[in-house]
């Protein structure tokens, strides 16, 4: 089995857990930019220094309602994962 399976950046942000990961960089004053080309579509991802501290609270509710959504799709193949 693979290390590690490259995923996209939408499909990582579309699972919330952009915010989780940021939210705790922000303790730092860091967080995960993606910054996205308007022509060609491409995106970057990309740490940088921020005067953010957390999300507000819609942000955060919507961000564990997809977790937990992904979760539950998910759930079954990370059982598997991790018996191999």
């Amino acid at each position: 089995m693979a290390q590690h399976e490259e995923r996209s950046l939408d499909e990582f942000r579309a699972t919330g857990l952009m915010v989780f990961a940021n939210q705790f960089l922000h303790i730092f004053g860091w967080t995960l930019v993606v910054e996205t080309c308007d022509t060609s579509g491409a995106q970057r991802l990309f740490p940088a220094r921020t005067l953010a501290r957390g999300f507000p609270d819609r942000t955060v509710v919507e961000a564990y309602q997809k977790v937990s959504a992904w979760m539950v799709k998910e759930a079954p193949a990370l059982q598997k994962e991790s018996l191999e």
